[in-house]
């Protein structure tokens, strides 16, 4: 009776007998790392495949961005990133800015900035404030002064293609405005 609960217990804990103690474990000097090895140190602790959208490019930091063609309304594309465990694009570098503008070459696009709270302070959807912008000439210009445009997007109908604009963050607030694609980020 003893002796079978000691092979249970070590059948439990993935122990061989006759081989070492250890040398089933990953990283021992067999030179083949178990399938339940935990990721590498350096490894994105949510490390997915980058995957999805009409589109999609990681940049060199890991992170995945989604482009949709949509057309959504800020809200609507911030809804479908959460839907992905993902969020809006956070642009914080010019090499993010650069894979940003690959995906949405052509479509002005929603990123995840706003100046909702306060005109003229744009924030990131997680309430940071812009270390790294990219506005076109002339932007952000809240419609001229004409009309509410509290979102950026990134302008990939504009000469150059890589540039932001402020945007109405619905319809019904400008004509032909307030509805666009979206690049999401996770």
């Amino acid at each position: 009776m003893k002796l079978a609960i000691l092979i249970v217990l070590v059948a439990a804990c993935n122990a061989r007998l006759g081989e070492p103690i250890g040398s089933h474990v990953a990283g021992a000097d067999s030179g083949v790392d178990s399938p339940h090895s935990p990721p590498p140190i350096d490894a994105k602790p949510d490390a997915r495949p980058c995957t999805g959208g009409d589109s999609h490019a990681t940049d060199a930091d890991g992170d995945c961005y989604l482009f949709f063609t949509g057309p959504k309304t800020f809200a609507q594309a911030e809804t479908a990133c959460v839907g992905l465990t993902a969020h809006l694009a956070k642009i914080t570098s010019a090499s993010q800015n650069t894979v940003v503008a690959q995906l949405s070459l052509g479509s002005d696009a929603f990123i995840g900035a706003t100046d909702a709270v306060t005109e003229g302070t744009f924030l990131w959807d997680d309430g940071t404030p812009l270390t790294f912008t990219n506005y076109g000439t002339g932007e952000p210009n809240n419609g001229g002064g004409m009309y509410q445009e509290d979102c950026l997007v990134m302008a990939g109908k504009r000469t150059p293609a890589d540039t932001w604009d402020d945007r109405p963050c619905t319809t019904g607030i400008a004509a032909n405005s307030g509805s666009f694609a979206y690049v999401c980020e996770y």
